[in-house]
């Protein structure tokens, strides 16, 4: 496909932008279309070249053995996303081959999997180890690094890893996805990760519903690193410890912006650090409702040391001992952060500007049931699940509550947990959460339209550099020059926008078709789209 015309301003820039344009389209080897060209998804795999895409058309595709892309760089993608696309393994082969997709070629990332839901999975045996057992839906293995996007990840069970297991030296980027409703009898509900890559990054995910020994939510074992954002984790069970998230021989993560919501487990509703190795970092998380006999929200045993900057813990609660924060060995370390309300009230570690005392701070207390469940079946087994949520709450800051601008600014974070710059006011307030009078103005738009003049074509892409890169003027809308629903702004959205226009990949997230509001609120701020106006 030729690339189009560039506008006659800003010719550097516009000269990049065509020429890497032009660049794309020369690249595209094909787009192979499931069932019309080929009939079956891995045989369109198979006959894929580096760079191809295979596009698979909505309905139902029993698969008698793990998806793989064979090592190549293929973007699988459906045209209707997963509410119309599903991937089931049926009576597999072989037993011990049983997950929905195997990464085990070192596949790059872009390897891509999209808009997918994936189920009947039932894991994969591929050493003699205690976790080599597992992945599910997803299996990442011998240093594969694949792209996930948009897929809902549910109904599987395995060893471990009933939704993902990221083996060791592997990473996976996993975004805006659901893994709901997914079992093991051992470690990782959701996302196992073992000895994972520190480029192992999982964002805008819901993680609900789901069931294990430890782990129920995510486990890090050994070494596991990675980036974990805006995420919600709600209504796991674990029957041992971590409802949400347990750290294990080294877990290291570090989440910024996620919640865990109603979570249960015997230790820990919400997150375990279980040796002196565990110590992830939570910056502007709020850990709210999680039941357990002890440890309601969080708990550190054998040394372990997490990091907690900016969080709020409240309304958790155990049976025994430690509503809030367990110390059972381990320091964990609190700055800028509230532990209130949990019953019974608990708080210890190595604390600093923290509120552990006094009159709530919040504007609204949530409500929670803990001990009622619901029944829901996950292959074939019925699961009592944590149903405690009446009411999630309001977390923030009450106007002169001791919350309020009451925090330390060294090490605090620039953002809150819905994206509000910190601070808002004379001081960094404590908590998830900052106080601001007015909210930043947040319009409609229609995403990729940078340039706002009511179209999206290769303009746009130039309106993007030229800020980046050349001094341009900035976007009025930085929700709409945020092409791929990032959270930010850089040259990775020019990328995607031309990828687009040129090669026929992924349209722009929503709002993309018409105008409409943000639904992945982020921090970049919407003042005016003049398109969407009328």
């Amino acid at each position: 496909m030729a690339s189009r015309p560039c506008p006659v301003p800003a010719r550097a820039a516009c000269a990049l932008a065509c020429a890497f344009a032009a660049g794309l389209a020369s690249a595209s080897a094909g787009t192979i279309r499931v069932p019309s060209e080929v009939p079956g998804v891995q045989a369109a795999l198979d006959a894929a070249a580096e760079g191809d895409a295979v596009l698979v058309a909505p309905g139902e595709y029993v698969l008698a053995a793990p998806l793989t892309f064979r090592g190549k760089r293929v973007a699988l993608r459906s045209e209707e996303g997963s509410a119309a696309t599903t991937l089931r393994l049926g009576d597999p082969l072989d037993p011990q081959r049983a997950s929905v997709a195997a990464f085990e070629g070192g596949e790059p990332p872009e390897a891509v999997l999209e808009g997918f839901t994936l189920t009947g999975g039932r894991g994969t045996r591929f050493g003699p180890g205690h976790t080599d057992s597992g992945g599910g839906g997803i299996l990442c293995r011998n240093g594969s690094r694949p792209t996930v996007i948009g897929c809902l990840i549910a109904g599987n069970a395995a060893r471990n890893g009933g939704g993902v297991l990221v083996d060791r030296g592997s990473a996976v980027t996993l975004l805006r996805s659901t893994l709901r409703h997914n079992q093991v009898s051992g470690f990782g509900g959701g996302v196992l990760c073992v000895g994972s890559l520190a480029e192992t990054r999982l964002e805008d995910l819901t993680v609900e519903g789901n069931v294990s020994a430890s782990g129920a939510g995510l486990f890090f074992l050994e070494g596991a690193r990675g980036d974990v954002s805006r995420c919600r984790i709600e209504g796991n069970l674990a029957n041992s410890v971590a409802g949400g998230m347990c750290c294990l021989l080294g877990g290291t993560p570090r989440l910024s912006r996620c919640v865990f919501l109603g979570n249960f487990a015997f230790g820990a509703g919400a997150v375990s650090c279980e040796t002196a190795a565990d110590n992830p970092e939570l910056v502007n998380c709020l850990i709210a409702g999680n039941f357990a006999v002890e440890g309601g929200a969080l708990q550190a045993k054998g040394g372990a040391a997490p990091r907690l900057v900016n969080c709020t813990l409240a309304s958790n609660a155990a049976t025994g001992s430690a509503g809030g924060v367990l110390c059972a060995g381990g320091t964990p370390v609190l700055r800028n952060t509230i532990v209130l309300e949990n019953l019974p009230e608990s708080a210890c570690g190595d604390l600093a500007a923290c509120l552990t005392a006094g009159p709530t701070p919040f504007a609204r207390l949530g409500s929670f049931e803990h001990g009622r469940t619901r029944t829901v079946e996950i292959a074939g087994v019925p699961y009592e699940l944590p149903d405690f949520v009446d009411d999630p709450g309001d977390y923030r800051p009450l106007p002169g509550s001791g919350a309020v601008d009451a925090g330390s600014s060294s090490g605090a974070p620039g953002e809150d947990l819905d994206g509000r710059e910190r601070p808002c006011g004379t001081g960094v307030d404590i908590g998830a959460y900052e106080l601001c009078a007015v909210d930043p103005p947040r319009a409609d738009f229609r995403r990729g339209d940078s340039n706002a003049d009511g179209k999206r074509d290769i303009s746009d892409g130039v309106f993007v550099l030229l800020f980046l890169f050349s001094g341009g003027a900035a976007p009025a809308c930085f929700k709409a020059a945020d092409a791929d629903d990032s959270g930010r702004l850089d040259i990775s959205d020019g990328i995607f926008l031309l990828s687009f226009l040129f090669l026929g990949t992924a349209a722009p997230p929503a709002p993309g078709g018409a105008c409409g509001g943000d639904p992945t609120p982020d921090g970049l701020v919407c003042e005016e789209h003049a398109p969407c106006e009328a």
